[in-house]
Order: structure tokens, then sequence, then C-alpha cells
């Protein structure tokens, strides 16, 4: 079991609206390990494979949330192929299709609601 409190390194991003965030995630297969809501901001953490995300939705950050400066890789152990075909499936589009990179991994990426790049891949 991944214990997020214990993680030697996880990513927070804002995101705008945080129900609609998890919502996509779940989709995608990601699980909701914890959420947390008060006045000033709702915050969830979430696992995939053996890695941990955190959404914030802060009301005190008055800024329009760009996630397309910002790109998170992860590597799956079990079936990217699979694991692909289930996002299609979900007609959640492609960014970049799958294919294989020069360094040995074999990835495809999509785009999560606040403009998240999310790669997926596998060691080729």
């Amino acid at each position: 079991m991944l214990d997020d409190e214990y993680v030697e390194f996880a990513v927070e991003i804002l995101v705008e609206n945080l129900t609609k965030s998890i919502d996509f995630y779940k989709i995608i297969r990601f699980e909701v390990i914890r959420t947390y809501n008060s006045d000033d901001y709702d915050f969830a953490t979430l696992k995939f494979a053996n890695t941990i995300i955190m959404l914030k939705e802060d009301r005190r950050v008055n800024k329009v949330i760009d996630g397309s400066i910002i790109q998170l890789r992860f590597i799956l152990n079990d079936d990217l192929t699979k694991f692909h075909e289930h996002v299609q499936q979900q007609n959640i589009p492609i960014l970049k299709p799958l294919g294989d990179i020069y360094y040995g991994l074999r990835r495809f990426s999509i785009s999560d609601p606040d403009g998240y790049e999310l790669k997926f891949g596998m060691k080729q």
C-alpha cells in the first residue's frame, strides 16, 4: 500500500474545479485516497500505480490555471496498450499518439481538464 504521507516525492497542482478534475482522473483509473474541504480550498490526493498526485482548488488564488506548461509523466508496469485502449474508449483526446521514443520508452499523452499534459509510458 502506498501511503501518501510518506512518499519521497509527490506533485501538487492547482485546478479550477476539483470535482471535475477528480471525475476525470477516476475515469483514467486514478484512485482517490483522501479529500479535504475548507472555506479556503478543496484538496484531493490521488494514487496511480506507484505515484501520488495532489489536486488543489484554492479559492484564495485569483488566477487562471494554465496547465499547458506542466507535463506529468507516469511509468506503468502493466500493459500500456490496454491502458491506451481504455483511455480511447473514454473518448479522451490523445495529444501524442502511442509510439516509441528514442530513449527506450513507449508512450502516449493526454490533457486533463486544466490543460496539464499527462504522459503515460512503459519501458520497451
